[in-house]
């Protein structure tokens, strides 16, 4: 197989299904029961060895079973897809081919109407609403709901095999994805698409049979008329084992390789792909269910919470800002409230550099991405003294980690804490300063150890190595308006 060698020019995907499944039934005829299982569900995965990368795709296919009718043997169902991507790089340098993007034809366009799929106790499909570019896998690799619904023979025939003419089609003109991404009126490729005839084949063997599972082999051929010398344009190639309960009248597993191969002049791309499906347990089942609830109970937790944030941001940001009085006398309550006063200060903000802006008071004005940083570095021990006034801002200090942040612009209930050595301890219900009021906030850095208090209450306590940080202290007004300083000091030791 040849791997980052020179782009694809179009991608390929089948107008109809391209991946057919074989199943049996113990003696004679094989049927589609679904018997005792109403809700059948599938974990599949498929990993793909693209040109840059080695693709995968798992979750789960849920089939809901609506209606069967024992007089005709048609059944009548919906079904759901959970599949979530994960892609890693082969080839992370810039250059190379771009990667063929078999996902484009896979999106889905606008609101549809619930699947509503009618087939024979054979596979054949009688009725669907779901036979376009929507329902597909990826890879070409057919309808989604096809999948695990092969067609099984009438005649309980030890081997068969279809044929049919086909149309692949491809599309051109599709950029590829951007970062930064394009202006929003930026002129984009117009998107063409080109059909070509194709012929497919696929041939089952029944094989041996174990109680009620039988296994089926399966080939499968699928090639495009048209050709660069003496090779299909495009040219699908696979095998696949699968079993099928008789007693259920389910395929039970699924397990197969299969190779994308697709030429243009001086080009060739193969592109191995697997793929494996099994039927799910009832406990497996249950615990899918289990784990569903719990997500939706935490998602709407987590959206009360957030309206909650929300309501509070809207009071606070109404605040009015505190009169001189008031000022004065907040002020006064910060400089009360230091926790380690055994050593005399030494005041940072007069010979602190960065962009501000200063009033006649002496009260140094940050709006936002303004940020301040002293001269010297510090070593620790030392323990840094605040008076601030802010409104909501996300404010940012910046020592002994690479940042910590109170009223988090995304989350201001939440402490954060980015880099150095307790990188990634955030703490929740930590983060919020109070709003239009002068607060003194201390950060005590010892060798082993970060403190942090508001007011003298200690909100954020934490282990770590700080014994060789020698580094300038700073802080930054990062967004959502202005913040004012009276005070910036630190005490040595």
């Amino acid at each position: 197989m040849q791997r980052n060698t020179v782009p694809m020019g179009a991608i390929l995907t089948a107008v109809s299904t391209l991946f057919f499944l074989g199943s049996s039934q113990a003696a004679d005829i094989l049927k589609y029961l679904f018997k005792d299982t109403p809700k059948p569900a599938y974990a599949i995965t498929i990993r793909a060895e693209l040109p840059d990368s080695v693709e995968t795709h798992s979750g789960n296919i849920y089939y809901d079973i609506k209606s069967t009718d024992p007089a005709n043997g048609q059944t009548n169902f919906g079904y759901s897809t959970a599949l979530h991507t994960e892609s890693t790089r082969s080839n992370p340098g810039p250059g190379g081919p771009p990667r063929p993007n078999f996902r484009d034809m896979f999106g889905t366009s606008g609101q549809q109407a619930p699947p509503d799929i009618v087939i024979d106790s054979f596979g054949n499909v009688i009725r669907t609403n779901r036979g376009g570019d929507d329902a597909q896998l990826p890879y070409s690799l057919g309808f989604a709901w096809q999948l695990l619904l092969p067609l099984l023979p009438k005649d309980g025939a030890a081997t068969w095999s279809t044929e049919r003419n086909i149309s692949l089609y491809s599309k051109q003109g599709q950029p590829q994805q951007q970062w930064p991404p394009p202006p929003p009126f930026a002129r984009r490729p117009q998107e063409t698409r080109t059909e070509r005839s194709a012929k497919e084949t696929v041939t089952y063997t029944r094989k041996e049979q174990n109680g009620n599972l039988v296994t089926i082999e399966r080939k499968y051929d699928l090639a495009t008329d048209e050709k660069v010398g003496d090779v299909p344009v495009s040219h699908y190639i696979g095998n696949s084992t699968l079993q099928f309960d008789t007693q259920t009248g389910l395929v039970k597993s699924l397990d197969g390789k299969m190779t994308l191969e697709l030429n243009e002049k001086n080009v060739s791309i193969k592109i191995p792909v697997t793929i494996s499906a099994r039927l799910l347990s009832a406990e497996e089942m249950a615990k899918i269910e289990a784990d569903r609830k719990t997500a939706e109970a935490k998602a709407k937790a987590d959206s009360e919470k957030a309206q909650t944030r929300d309501a509070e941001d809207r009071r606070q940001k109404a605040l009015p800002l505190p009169t001189p009085e008031e000022a004065a006398a907040q002020i006064k309550l910060a400089n009360a409230s230091w926790q380690h006063t055994s050593l005399k200060p030494v005041e940072l903000l007069p010979n602190m550099s960065g962009q501000s802006t200063k009033d006649a008071d002496g009260t140094v004005s940050l709006s936002e991405h303004q940020r301040l940083t002293t001269h010297d570095s510090i070593r620790v021990p030392a323990t840094f003294r605040i008076v601030a006034l802010t409104q909501l801002n996300d404010t940012r200090i910046g020592y002994a980690t690479r940042q910590i942040i109170f009223n988090w612009e995304f989350n201001r209930d939440q402490l954060r804490v980015d880099g150095g050595p307790i990188n990634g301890q955030h703490k929740d219900g930590a983060g919020r300063l109070p709003a239009a009021q002068w607060v003194g906030i201390e950060m005590v850095v010892h060798k082993d150890e970060l403190v942090l208090y508001v007011n003298g209450k200690e909100q954020y306590r934490a282990k770590g190595d700080f014994s060789t940080v020698n580094k300038p202290f700073s802080i930054e007004c990062h967004s959502n308006g202005g913040m004012k300083l009276k005070s910036v000091s630190v005490v040595h030791g």
